[in-house]
């Protein structure tokens, strides 16, 4: 008993140090890469964007500080992230401090919820060592502390399969579960496609269809409510303009496809989802996509897969759970094989069903070894707990031994050049400098704030161009500043007139302060 409690404590310990972990160098910037060999740009830019209309209404009190601002995505899409956090920055204040542990307070509720996943399962540690997976992967490491959806995201995905799995001792955690599955959804409309999960969980909950207890079970029919409820209400937000527009191009931008500024809806490229298909299908697109997040717990999850498989056909008994976690892992894997894009966030939703089922892979393999050689059994447990963690181990300290802090540097600079006056200014970096000051700015980029009326209802005072050639996944972008090329259009001779206030270095770059007059 007391050697129980003794490892339970030992094994709080080490959670709480490689929680805490995370809060070292809170304000560095994310690395430029990761370990999959992809380009890391959405870690600088995004978490100013996806914050924006929370920060502006704990700041201003107005989700868009001007009514002429069509940057509202974020608010229609994902009301579920937008209002938490801006209640936190009511609470904690806005800094890029306050927005990380936002995330990170997320990333514990998901660690918690793998382990109340697994609490009760017959493969005994499935728990402990997905939660030490979860800690160690360094993809979840570093947007665990970045101010982006995709950790609360997968904390939802955690609690709806949770609750999914309790649905199956007490069936009235299935509607529960749906509701779990709608938060997750507007959190980030990706979550959508685990939508197979839960099809799968309700016949696994609920039985078959022709037996009379599955019509007479009321939490059957409380959960076949929620979902013609929820069904009925994405039917309406699908026929209101805005929605329906700002869906569209999160599609569009999801699979890669350029932005859609004529506003024609959704054209399907077969050339691009044939190309996708075949590199998805290739050993790089494999090893980017998926091994490559640890090579060690992709291959345990793939030994779980094949176990998951076997006894499905061999009609030997297994947990319901692990069904849904698989599911979960091919969901996205099917329907993102079609996606041109190659952005990490876009796989990180992935990710838990991995990690998760790579825990259940280590156990399936302890129990058997613990029958023949309880030795064998800690040393290869050990060896390959520790095998994950040095893979990881090398990009963190690769990252830890040298963080740069250019955004809380470049964004000082910008503050101390613009002064105490509040100052309104647009400009790529705009955002990513300005987020923790009390000064405005807007995106103008996609369909969003490109008309000459609605730049000059912004009161734009200051234009930031320049660019960060490390910042770029492709050398054309450095020629496509969609700020510039909009203000210049619009306002031909105040851009001519436009004094220089300063220079800032950034990321081997250098951004140019302008003040304009109109």
């Amino acid at each position: 008993m007391r050697q129980g409690w003794f490892f339970k404590i030992f094994l709080a310990i080490v959670f709480i140090i490689l929680v805490s972990v995370r809060c070292l160098h809170l304000t560095a910037d994310a690395p430029l890469s990761f370990p999959n060999g992809w380009r890391s740009y959405e870690t600088f830019t995004d978490e100013a964007a996806k914050a924006y209309q929370s920060r502006n209404y704990a700041l201003f009190g107005k989700w868009n500080t001007s009514a002429q601002d069509q940057y509202q995505i974020w608010k229609t899409l994902s009301p579920v992230w937008v209002y938490p956090l801006m209640l936190w920055f009511k609470a904690f204040g806005v800094s890029y401090t306050t927005l990380r542990i936002f995330s990170i307070v997320w990333f514990v509720i998901g660690l918690l919820l793998i382990l109340l996943l697994w609490r009760t399962s017959i493969l005994k540690n499935a728990g402990v060592y997905a939660v030490l997976f979860f800690n160690f992967n360094f993809f979840l490491f570093i947007y665990s502390r970045l101010g982006l959806m995709e950790t609360m995201l997968n904390t939802f995905l955690l609690l709806s399969v949770c609750l999914l799995a309790f649905s199956f001792k007490q069936k009235w955690f299935f509607p529960l579960s749906l509701l779990a599955f709608l938060s997750a959804y507007f959190i980030k409309q990706n979550a959508l496609l685990m939508a197979p999960v839960f099809i799968a969980g309700y016949f696994l909950t609920f039985g078959n269809p022709v037996q009379k207890k599955f019509w007479l079970n009321k939490a059957n029919w409380a959960s076949v409510l929620i979902a013609i409820l929820s069904i009925s209400m994405l039917y309406y937000l699908w026929h209101q303009p805005a929605y329906r527009l700002f869906t569209i191009m999160n599609i569009r931008h999801g699979y890669g496809l350029p932005p859609d500024t004529s506003r024609t809806g959704l054209v399907i490229r077969t050339d691009f989802i044939r190309d996708s298909i075949s590199y998805h299908l290739s050993l790089i697109g494999l090893w980017q996509t998926y091994f490559a997040f640890d090579p060690v717990v992709s291959a345990l999850a793939l030994v779980e897969i094949i176990c998951i498989i076997y006894f499905w056909f061999r009609h030997k008994k297994q947990e319901n759970v692990e069904l849904l976690l698989l599911v979960w892992l091919l969901c996205f894997r099917f329907f993102l094989a079609e996606s041109s894009a190659r952005v990490e966030r876009f796989w990180l939703p992935q990710v838990p069903a991995m990690l998760l089922l790579a825990g259940a892979g280590l156990s399936r393999i302890a129990q058997l070894l613990d029958k023949k050689s309880a030795r064998l059994k800690i040393i290869l447990v050990s060896m390959v707990i520790l095998l994950s963690f040095a893979w990881n181990f090398y990009f963190w300290l690769k990252w830890f031994s040298h963080p740069r802090y250019e955004l809380i540097s470049a964004g000082k600079k910008l503050e101390q050049a613009l002064g105490d006056k509040p100052a309104v200014v647009i400009g790529k970096w705009a955002g990513p400098l300005l987020f923790p000051s009390k000064h405005q700015y807007y995106y103008v980029k996609n369909i969003f704030n490109r008309k000459p009326q609605q730049l000059n209802s912004f009161g734009i005072n200051y234009i930031l161009f320049g660019e960060a050639p490390l910042l770029v996944r492709y050398k054309f972008e450095l020629e496509q500043d969609s700020y510039q090329i909009s203000f210049q259009q619009a306002f031909p001779k105040t851009f001519a007139e436009k004094k220089l206030i300063t220079e800032v270095p950034f990321y081997e770059g250098k951004l140019l302060l302008y003040q304009v007059s109109f």
